[in-house]
């Protein structure tokens, strides 16, 4: 394997690539979708929601009625409150003690708890710092008590929004299908792959360089859309490891359809397939049984489980998503090899 020969062809892709407005759209596109969403997703006159116990029964439930700030889900006993936070709505919850108001007069700092669901750890922040500042006004003291957070993990209970940014960074790191494809069928149409084919580069060299094109347009394209909408947090290793597999795996794909297509058009008509196969069961998963299961069966589905668990900072469970995707991507490109020798021979 030579590098010399591997950068020489991933520096001529990239000069061709920059040329073509259909890449640029394409990586474009999921970016700016995703920031509309966003944008449209954030803005909301509903009230935020917190669950609320108290024990002593004291002021502090009128005091927070009144300021307007929050909507108040009353809960019967403290039982209620981990389980309050399956509810997507419901972002927090305080649990008063007992004697309360009576211990703030004493001054003698009580004991508050506020639960929180850790994946939407990064949502509640904003509504934390409002209920301290309403607890020292309630309070009428700078530090008017104890308080002690504690982080329950709910999978799968954070923003809505937090969910289906991973389907759009999956989306983005698809379009490595469409660079690597459509560079190598033009390779084809100006008969200029064999010339490749047949130069002092190995078969090694061409698919790796070939693979770089699509591995660094869309993991830079993923990472620059996480980027913009904010959620680059949690376990960022596991996130970018991800973000590096996804492209290694869809850009294999990618050669190996355009090796075995005659045309453009059949190309096309092949990603277009595996686009609706890869992405419509797991954006409909959430309403069907069997979608569920065929989702499960997608090496889409651990991209995106993969994703949306670095970025709720969960680094357990992840071996069978390394192990789809990474194994997905040595089988793929092991066919491209196969593909091309016969095509030589």
């Amino acid at each position: 394997m030579s590098f010399h020969s591997i950068f020489a062809i991933l520096l001529k892709d990239l000069i061709d690539v920059t040329r073509s407005k259909a890449v640029w759209i394409s990586l474009a596109t999921p970016v700016v979708l995703s920031l509309l969403f966003t944008c449209a997703f954030s803005y909301s006159d509903a009230l935020p929601e917190i669950g609320y116990y108290d024990n002593g029964k004291s002021g502090f439930f009128d005091f927070l009625k009144k300021t307007g700030v929050f909507s108040i889900k009353l809960l019967k006993n403290q039982d209620e409150g981990p389980a309050s936070l399956n509810d997507k709505d419901c972002l927090l919850v305080i649990i008063l003690p007992e004697h309360f108001d009576e211990d703030l007069l004493k001054k003698s700092q009580p004991a508050v708890r506020i639960l929180i669901n850790e994946p939407a750890l990064k949502g509640s922040e904003i509504l934390l710092m409002e209920l301290f500042e309403l607890m020292r006004v309630y309070a009428k003291q700078p530090f008017p008590m104890q308080v002690k957070i504690e982080k329950i993990y709910k999978p799968g209970r954070g923003s809505a929004l937090h969910y289906i940014l991973p389907l759009w960074v999956l989306l983005t790191i698809m379009g490595s299908l469409v660079i690597t494809t459509s560079s190598l069928i033009e390779e084809k149409d100006r008969k200029t792959l064999d010339a490749l084919l047949v130069s002092p580069a190995s078969i090694y060299d061409f698919i790796t360089g070939k693979a770089l094109l699509g591995i660094i347009l869309s993991f830079t394209s993923a990472s620059l859309l996480l980027g913009l909408n904010r959620s680059l947090t949690g376990n960022l290793p596991v996130v970018f490891s991800m973000l590096l597999l996804g492209g290694i795996f869809f850009s294999c794909w990618g050669i190996f359809v355009a090796f075995i297509s005659p045309s453009q058009s059949t190309a096309n008509s092949i990603n277009s397939l595996a686009f609706i196969c890869l992405m419509v069961p797991i954006v409909l998963s959430e309403n069907s049984k069997l979608l569920r299961t065929i989702s499960g069966c997608l090496p889409s589905y651990y991209l995106v489980e993969g994703i949306t668990k670095g970025l709720e900072g969960n680094c357990n469970g992840l071996f069978l998503n390394y192990l789809v995707l990474g194994g997905g991507s040595i089988l793929l490109f092991a066919l491209c090899l196969n593909v091309i020798n016969r095509q030589e021979n």
